[in-house]
């Protein structure tokens, strides 16, 4: 159990989460040269909309400080919900954000498909594939290695189920 909770209960602490990763990824996508080379093609691309993006982007962190803050009452309360004086803004965070960022995503998918003049479907499903598969394999890594090291390294089950167990949380 958490002695002092500590929550995002008003709009101060993820303003100023928001800002640093807004600053950050500003940072990132300046001095990294593949975003570098990336941005300007994204600009010109026709469809492409940078402020929608941008708000998706935003929409995204908020998710992330929901599930920061539900996790932590998890780990408290035993429970996923937030209750009490958290309950009104981190349920709007995650909530509401969740609900925009699929209403963008999908007007920003048709709007690309509509302007386009052919669609392959292959080229899409590889398209997204190379898009998401790092990200997802990343994140697979790091849970992981967060098992093996809260589980302190002891193998509680057979080493194939563990192979097995691994191969298909790797497939997607």
């Amino acid at each position: 159990k958490i002695s002092k909770p500590v929550y995002i209960t008003s709009l101060l602490p993820f303003v100023l989460l928001i800002t640093l990763f807004v600053c950050l990824g500003s940072l990132l996508g300046r001095t990294l040269p593949v975003y570098r080379k990336l941005l300007p093609q994204l600009l010109t691309q026709k469809g492409y909309s940078p402020e929608l993006e941008g708000l998706r982007g935003l929409l995204a962190v908020s998710v992330v400080i929901h599930h920061c803050v539900s996790w932590r009452s998890l780990l408290e309360q035993g429970s996923w919900e937030i209750h009490g004086a958290n309950w009104g803004f981190n349920t709007q965070l995650g909530t509401y954000a969740v609900t925009m960022f699929f209403f963008l995503t999908g007007f920003l998918f048709w709007s690309k498909l509509i302007n386009s003049e052919k669609v392959s479907f292959a080229r899409f499903m590889y398209s997204r594939l190379w898009r998401l598969s790092p990200a997802y394999l990343g994140g697979a890594l790091f849970l992981f290695v967060l098992v093996a090291v809260f589980s302190r390294f002891e193998l509680h089950g057979s080493f194939g189920s563990l192979l097995r167990g691994m191969a298909e949380w790797s497939m997607f």
